[in-house]
C-alpha cells in the first residue's frame, strides 16, 4: 500500500496499482475495500501520524495470523501499521 499525494493506492502482487480512496473523505470506502485497517489508516492520516506530503509513502500492515486476508476475505483483525516503510 502506498500513499501518494493524498491518495491511498494498493499495489497488488502483480504490480497493478488500484486507487482505493482519498486521505480524509473516504473512511467508509476504505473499510469496504480492505476491511478493518482502512479506517485505521484514515484515522492515522487525520491525526497526522501519516503526513500529508507530496510523493509516495510506504505503509506496511502487519495482520494477525488468523486475519481474513490470508483466506481471501477482508481484514478482520486489528493490525499493526508501520509508516515510512520502503521510502
Amino acid at each position: 500500500m502506498v500513499i501518494r499525494d493524498g491518495k491511498i493506492l494498493w499495489v497488488g502482487p502483480d504490480g497493478i496499482v488500484t486507487f482505493l480512496a482519498t486521505s480524509f473523505a473516504d473512511r467508509e470506502r476504505l473499510r469496504d475495500a480492505v476491511g478493518n485497517y482502512g479506517p485505521k489508516l484514515h484515522d492515522m492520516m487525520a491525526s497526522g501520524q501519516i503526513a500529508a506530503k507530496p510523493g509516495p509513502q510506504g505503509v506496511l500492515v502487519y495482520h494477525d495470523d488468523s486475519c481474513g486476508v490470508f483466506s481471501g476475505r477482508l481484514c478482520d483483525c486489528d493490525p499493526d501499521i508501520e509508516v515510512g516503510a520502503g521510502t
